[in-house]
């Protein structure tokens, strides 16, 4: 049974998030021998770390325009705590006898994928310049009622996110995109009762 490492939280609780990433950049930081090549550099996710921390902080002192700013940090700094698992898991894969403290000393958790287990979001490739995405309808539309929508964004840069069409049903394709570069792309759903948060970003090297 292969080990997954996940982030485990509620991606628009920035109360979660801090916590979360802060765990990642110490375990990180704590072990450079065995995780040696962090993406991004773990000085810049302390520093996006500072600045949701910071902007966090004028939310609570109802400063004008913190919410906003708080959110826009926090995205970016989701995007590299993605990156960063990424990392992690390349390094359980490739030692699995050593997944289990590869993943929880990074500060991840551990989740157990079998055959039949989905992500939120799957990215493929498909014809040069293209990738597939595929929304894990069930997962995103759970205890919801009424006809969904997905919406769609991608970045290539994980700072400044693109919006794509939506679609009324949980696949979709992107086209044009800059082959060896890499994107990386979420969802999030839209009900009668409102508009869920966004998935984690998943990226993925066209060629």
């Amino acid at each position: 049974m292969r080990l997954r490492a996940i982030i485990g939280i509620r991606t628009d609780k920035t109360d979660e998030v801090l916590p979360a990433g802060y765990g990642i950049h110490n375990g990180m930081a704590a072990d450079p021998a065995t995780y040696v090549s962090p993406l991004p550099p773990l000085a810049t996710l302390l520093n996006q770390l500072g600045l949701v921390d910071t902007s966090q902080q004028a939310v609570r002192l109802r400063t004008i325009g913190a919410s906003a700013t708080r959110d826009e940090a926090r995205s970016v700094l989701l995007t590299m705590m993605e990156s960063e698992r990424m990392v992690v898991q390349a390094l359980a894969d490739a030692s699995p006898e050593k997944a289990s403290s590869i993943i929880r000393n990074a500060g991840f958790k551990i989740a157990l994928v079998g055959a039949r287990d989905k992500q939120i979001l799957e990215a493929t490739l498909g014809a040069p310049g293209t990738v597939e995405l595929e929304a894990n309808v069930a997962a995103l539309t759970a205890g919801t009622k009424g006809r969904p929508f997905f919406n769609w964004e991608m970045t290539s840069d994980g700072k400044t996110f693109t919006t794509l069409p939506s679609t009324s049903h949980g696949r979709t394709v992107v086209t044009g995109l800059t082959l060896l570069a890499t994107y990386g792309f979420r969802v999030c759903v839209t009900t009668p009762a409102g508009t869920g948060p966004w998935s984690q970003v998943v990226n993925i090297l066209v060629h």
